[in-house]
């Protein structure tokens, strides 16, 4: 979704380049982009040629994309994170910028940051998520107990559920912003149906077991609706009012899953929106509010996960007053409020044995130590992109070499980021466990399993 001055991405966590792709997506034809599981390709539409756009992949299921940025987003639920890829990536670097965890809507910005759940209750099996940033209403399907499709405001708040009937696995979801409906696949009753955007005047597109056994994504494009098959491994279309003339436009895919209409007219730019260029005065997220609310207000002022909105409404600060407790449990990383003794984890996943933790506050940076990956670790407390790298960066580990290594039983000092690596200590040392500063004294404390020392040379 784009703003004014702040893009950010709404995802739904479950468990939802080659040198001429600058040519293929030139802006004149649309494209299908599609996640084929190990990769996403692309169709232009009319001429049906397929191409690679992002090769490589583990488990690619759901994919969007930033027309004006040029930037594609997908979910890999094999390495259970979301990633992007500039269209024009030659190379073919692609970064992680969220880990998700199971079962809820969440929102960030663009690379990760700032990232707050939207919904956390009444919800079960949530699977695909359709967004219409002009009205400020976001839809999202469930396969619960009670299968549905609901809407509300971008910032999750004024729930409806529009279409609780006649429905099963609502696996795809599309708007038609040119007729103004909203369509969607079921993957268990064999049929696409669409209704307006508040849920009413539903038709049947087309129910036929023999083309949809498993329909999975869905697109919308003319006077066309296209879907990805997972029973015949294919890509089809009908005529999305009546459901005439079923034609295979894709076939002996890999397993091909979400499926996105590359194109400009899917996300115009429409000026400035309600928050206004300066972010509605709010210090992290602003969203729209709901057509229908009736908080009597264009927009809301929200925190990230672990912050919380001050009396003006306007003003997010670190929950709690940042009295945490942050605890390394060997393959995962958890802090608890000592206030509301609420705990979450950190979003930091590929952990092994975490031994040592610590954080520099001021920068919102955590570290820690893993033993069996020898190495030390740097991510985000409040998660997202660091430096362009990913989720978590290694700092210092074992294929580092300094001139003065000096083993096992010694103490070293870098700058935050690993540079300038140098060892302070490296004799009358046996088995040196723990670390601790008192930066304001000049002196550390060293733990060993059989003492406790005190250093004041080196500060």
């Amino acid at each position: 979704m784009k703003t004014a001055d702040r893009n950010i991405i709404i995802f739904l966590c479950f468990g939802s380049l080659f040198l001429q792709v600058s040519a293929f997506f030139d802006g004149t034809h649309p494209n299908l982009l599609y996640a084929n599981i190990l990769q996403i390709d692309s169709i232009e539409i009319n001429t049906w040629r397929n191409n690679s756009v992002v090769p490589g992949l583990s488990r690619a299921i759901s994919l969007d994309y930033h027309y004006s940025m040029g930037l594609i987003f997908w979910t890999d639920v094999l390495e259970m994170k979301i990633a992007t890829m500039h269209i024009d990536n030659i190379l073919n670097i692609n970064e992680d910028i969220v880990r998700t965890k199971i079962g809820r809507p969440d929102v960030s910005n663009l690379d990760g940051s700032m990232r707050r759940t939207l919904i956390d209750y009444g919800i079960e099996r949530p699977r695909a998520l359709a967004l219409d940033p002009n009205r400020g209403i976001m839809f999202f399907s469930d396969w619960g107990s009670v299968p549905r499709i609901e809407r509300c405001g971008l910032d999750g708040r004024d729930r409806q559920i529009i279409v609780v009937t006649d429905i099963a696995w609502p696996n795809g979801l599309v708007i038609d912003h040119k007729d103004e409906r909203l369509y969607w696949t079921d993957g268990a009753l064999f049929q696409i149906k669409s209704s307006t955007l508040d849920g009413k005047d539903v038709k049947t597109i087309i129910k036929d077991v023999k083309y949809l056994p498993h329909p999975f994504g869905i697109a919308v494009h003319d006077q066309y609706v296209y879907w990805t098959n997972w029973e015949y491994k294919s890509l089809l279309r009908t005529n999305k009012y009546d459901g005439s003339y079923v034609e295979t436009v894709q076939r002996d895919l890999t397993s091909p899953m979400d499926i996105k209409l590359y194109d400009s007219n899917v996300q115009p730019d429409l000026g400035a929106n309600v928050c206004g260029y300066f972010n509605g005065g709010c210090s992290h997220l602003c969203f729209p509010t709901s057509p229908w609310s009736e908080r009597n207000v264009k927009y809301t002022c929200s925190c990230p996960d672990g912050y919380d909105i001050k009396s003006d409404n306007q003003t997010c600060t670190k929950h709690g007053g940042n009295a945490q407790l942050i605890i390394a449990e060997h393959q995962s990383i958890s802090r608890i409020d000592l206030e509301s003794l609420q705990s979450d984890a950190l979003d930091v996943t590929g952990l092994l044995n975490t031994v040592a933790v610590d954080f520099h506050l001021e920068k919102d940076l955590i570290f820690w130590t893993d033993v069996s990956l020898k190495g030390i670790y740097v991510s985000y407390l409040s998660g997202g992109l660091l430096s362009g790298l990913g989720i978590r960066k290694a700092i210092i580990s074992e294929d580092i070499n300094t001139p003065d290594d000096a083993g096992l039983n010694h103490i070293q000092v870098s700058n935050l980021d690993g540079t300038f690596r140098k060892t302070l200590i490296n004799s009358r040392l046996d088995e040196p466990r723990a670390v601790a500063l008192l930066p304001h004294e000049g002196s550390s404390r060293v733990g060993e399993r059989r003492a406790v020392k005190t250093d004041t040379n080196y500060l």
